[in-house]
């Protein structure tokens, strides 16, 4: 691969997962700090938002693959399955889980 080329995929691997971290420190403030039934009120709702990152985690996993960098198209499908944790127990008006997933996001780095 031309150097170049694998520059602009390493920077478009950066920018998505930077946005990964982005939605879901977003996501996990929210869940924090608001009660389910304010948290229902979202639009695009929660399962929306985590729908549309597993989509962009599709194209990290693409792109990642290309560029050699497993860990970080890893860490982008842990973040997103914390929000989609996240996403249903609000839809379950489920608040044990929407606790266990908060902890779980949590106690992640957001590097």
């Amino acid at each position: 691969m031309v150097q170049e080329e694998l520059s602009k995929k390493q920077k478009t691997v950066a920018i998505l997962y930077d946005a990964v971290l982005h939605a879901a420190n977003r996501v996990l403030h929210q869940a924090k700090n608001y009660s389910i039934s304010v948290l229902k009120l979202e639009n695009p709702t929660y399962a929306e938002i985590a729908a549309q990152f597993r989509e962009v985690c599709s194209i990290i996993d693409l792109l990642a693959a290309q560029i050699d960098d497993a860990h970080t198209a890893q860490k982008a499908q842990e973040y997103v399955g914390c929000m989609e944790g996240i996403a249903k127990a609000i839809d379950d008006d489920d608040s044990e889980a929407l606790d266990k997933f908060v902890k779980q996001l949590d106690v992640r780095s957001f590097l």
